[in-house]
């Protein structure tokens, strides 16, 4: 969610909160100012049923969040919000329900609202751009970050058995089902569950990540403190603001089916 403040480090999870934290400030006015105009209403004789202030709430949280430049899917979530909430009260549902289900979301998600990076899975192009990229030679170490299930993974090791291949995932049911999948097949992958923002990229050679563009900039600044002059960074179709990538692959037809490339700077180890 945008704008960030500009006292907010990126790095803090301060800077992480604020989303979740603005979206409920967002709610927490709307329905204030809805609550204010049913009140002045009151007094002139005229009533408000319950539909029509949940309507006005949702329209009003809208309205807020477009005016501080929200992103899109922040503006559907805000218009659904209150509706959707006393649209499943009135179903009377079991009451271990709605925690059975954030459970799921949890184990699946992990801290999205946190994190802003929800699960994206690297589709064929993108193992084949991959593929292309990476020497068959060299026994290079590539992490890819948030691996979700780790297909890709497995997809890279099968033609690619002389490098070392890590992956990072911090949602508990992925990471669960791709540590699993990687004792069964015994390939070169190892899986750690965690936040990958922990992990220290000077050991690789090539980071992947297929992120959002809420984590662009953070990372890039991990990257440059922390990778080793030649070694690679690989975006899934996200940009670095402000940083123009040293080579792009297409993945697919589309405009954003790419693969954005930038080799740290100086002379070193690389996939030359």
């Amino acid at each position: 969610m945008q704008p960030l403040p500009r006292n907010l480090d990126p790095s803090t999870g301060l800077a992480h909160a604020w989303p979740l934290a603005q979206a409920m400030l967002v709610q927490f006015a709307a329905l204030l100012l809805v609550l204010f105009v049913s009140a002045g209403l009151a007094t002139q004789g005229i009533a408000s049923g319950l539909a029509a202030l949940t309507l006005a709430q949702a329209a009003c949280a809208v309205l807020i969040a477009w005016s501080l430049r929200c992103a899109s899917w922040w503006l559907a979530i805000h218009a659904v919000f209150l509706p959707a909430l006393l649209s499943l009260h009135s179903l009377a549902l079991p009451a271990a329900l709605p925690a059975m289900a954030l459970a799921l979301l949890l184990l699946l998600y992990g801290n999205l609202l946190g994190t802003r990076v929800p699960l994206f899975l690297t589709g064929r192009g993108g193992a084949q751009a991959l593929l292309a990229l990476l020497p068959q030679d060299q026994p290079l170490r590539f992490i890819d970050l948030g691996c979700g299930l780790g297909g890709l993974l497995q997809r890279l090791s099968l033609s690619r058995p002389n490098m070392v291949f890590s992956g990072m995932e911090i949602a508990p049911l992925p990471f669960a089902l791709g540590w699993l999948r990687a004792r069964m097949t015994g390939r070169r992958v190892q899986l750690r569950g965690g936040d990958f923002w922990s992990r220290d990229l000077g050991e690789f050679d090539v980071v992947y990540a297929f992120l959002s563009p809420a984590a662009m900039e953070r990372l890039w600044s991990k990257a440059s403190r922390e990778m080793r002059a030649g070694s690679l960074l690989v975006s899934h179709r996200f940009i670095v603001p402000g940083v123009a990538p040293s080579l792009t692959l297409p993945t697919g037809p589309g405009e954003n089916d790419r693969l954005l490339l930038w080799r740290m700077p100086g002379q070193g180890a690389g996939t030359d």
